[in-house]
């Protein structure tokens, strides 16, 4: 149903509402617009506040059928947009599901090059470690005084000679 507005002009004290449904039992008024307008009386000076709108009047079962029409398009618009939501809600879904998996493997491979460090640290002993080299023991000093050897204790050659 395509609605007709004529121009209107309110005297009443308040802002007229924008549907009316109350003020006539067979018909609705419906109203857009509306703006508050002050004229002043030239020869007495007195200020008059009037309401400018469009409005359009049709009878009540009209507006019944109206609203349902209304009503259906408003319900389509939100089953489509219901469907668009679900659909957006899905997929953002399935990327935290992949983000999620993602996340894993790379906590997965960072514990794992940690574990191969411990493990290398664990193996590389101050005894096995290629790049310290071993402690040299001490060698054996001569005694400085031959003289004082104790028989049997020298060369071995000079004993076999005697």
């Amino acid at each position: 149903m395509q609605l007709q507005f004529y121009k209107q002009i309110g005297s009443q004290t308040v802002k007229p509402v924008s549907i009316d449904s109350t003020s006539s039992r067979t018909v609705v008024y419906i109203r857009k617009n509306i703006t508050r307008v002050t004229r002043e009386d030239t020869m007495s000076k007195v200020k008059t506040v009037f309401w400018e709108y469009d409005e359009a009047i049709i009878p009540i079962e009209y507006y019944v059928e109206h609203i349902a029409e209304i009503n259906l398009t408003f319900n389509a618009a939100n089953n489509e947009l219901n469907t668009e939501v679900l659909e957006m809600v899905t997929s953002l879904s399935e990327r935290v599901d992949d983000l999620t998996e993602m996340m894993s493997v790379v906590i997965e491979l960072l514990t794992e090059g940690e574990e191969d460090k411990e493990g290398k640290d664990e193996e590389e002993t101050p005894e096995t470690s290629p790049e310290k080299p071993e402690p040299k023991k001490p060698e054996p000093t001569p005694k400085e005084n031959p003289k004082e050897e104790k028989p049997g204790e020298g060369d071995e050659e000079s004993e076999g000679e005697a």
